[in-house]
């Protein structure tokens, strides 16, 4: 009896121990201050920094776009729409009249490797200090026009469009950006919590997943090298003024803008992948806690729902 007691009670300890290591830990990561300024520096030559936000004509990416701005960072502008970009260098000035602006047009889906490397290397030409890299292309919605479907009936050019925009392009852009990067330097790479393998968006899961482990890899190879790059991998969950979700703010959903601003508070943390707003960091605590059967239930039920509303299921 005194065995079994003790098992018992080395049980309650260890999770005792859990419960407060985590709790710990989401206080430091969501109340610690950001150390984004340590990537404001200038050149030895007086040059001010940049930052280079991929996907930015809307959602999160232009969220990040103007909080840079608002922190002193110039911006390159990604995208593939040369209006909406326009429209959004023009919303930055508005705000932040002696922010700096650089276009690069690129359509992420279809780009060549080539065409990336060209337009880094402009970036070179004009001697820009590019200190920061935000990885945040992407999209869960396919060229066809739909977010779920049954995977078998899934077009190959929708699934070579998911891959291309979601992990090809940020993989490449961050192999051709990583040698001009002036050290301290940052590295932000989006990723999202429906890497857990949800279905009906399987391509997208799959890719999320690329590049949260790419990106920890990343991490581990420049510690390796020595170099003074930081590189996180930002999660997410719903967030609305994007191109999947526009429902209302809640506290589990915030907007684009100010997931962004939590995002960026979250640079320096010491982690290697972190939620950007908190209560995503509770929704995926929840996730690692339940059994996988549950899991599996509440994932189809949730998309189940969001296809139904979404109006754009395939398959028999």
């Amino acid at each position: 009896m005194s065995i079994f007691a003790n098992i018992l009670t080395l049980t309650g300890a260890i999770t005792l121990l859990t419960l407060l290591f985590k709790t710990a830990r989401f206080i430091h990561i969501y109340t610690r201050p950001s150390s984004l300024p340590r990537y404001l520096h200038t050149s030895p030559s007086g040059k001010s920094p940049w930052a280079l936000v991929t996907g930015a004509s809307d959602g999160i990416g232009k969220g990040y776009s103007h909080e840079l701005a608002s922190h002193g960072f110039n911006i390159i502008l990604h995208g593939r729409n040369p209006y909406k970009l326009c429209s959004v260098r023009a919303s930055i000035q508005a705000s932040y009249p002696k922010t700096q602006i650089r276009l690069m047009v690129l359509d992420a889906t279809a780009c060549t490797a080539a065409d990336i490397a060209a337009a880094v290397k402009e970036l070179v030409c004009e001697g820009l200090h590019v200190t920061v890299l935000v990885n945040n292309v992407g999209t869960g919605t396919t060229p066809s026009g739909h977010v779920f479907a049954n995977y078998e009936d899934e077009e190959p050019s929708d699934i070579d469009a998911i891959i291309n925009t979601n992990a090809r392009f940020p993989a490449l852009i961050t192999h051709f950006v990583l040698p001009i990067l002036q050290t301290p330097a940052l590295i932000l790479t989006m990723g999202s919590i429906s890497d857990v393998g949800s279905p009906y968006i399987s391509v997208y899961s799959g890719t999320k997943a690329f590049d949260s482990s790419f990106s920890k890899a990343l991490r581990r190879e420049m510690v390796a090298e020595g170099r003074d790059v930081e590189v996180l991998a930002m999660m997410t969950a719903m967030v609305t003024e994007t191109g999947t979700s526009n429902g209302e703010v809640s506290i589990v959903q915030p907007d684009a803008r100010v997931f962004a601003r939590s995002a960026l508070q979250r640079v320096g943390c010491g982690h290697e992948a972190v939620e950007g707003w908190c209560a995503h960091w509770l929704v995926r605590a929840f996730t690692q806690c339940i059994p996988d059967s549950w899991l599996t239930g509440m994932l189809i039920g949730s998309v189940r729902v969001a296809m139904e509303e979404d109006g754009k299921r395939k398959g028999k």
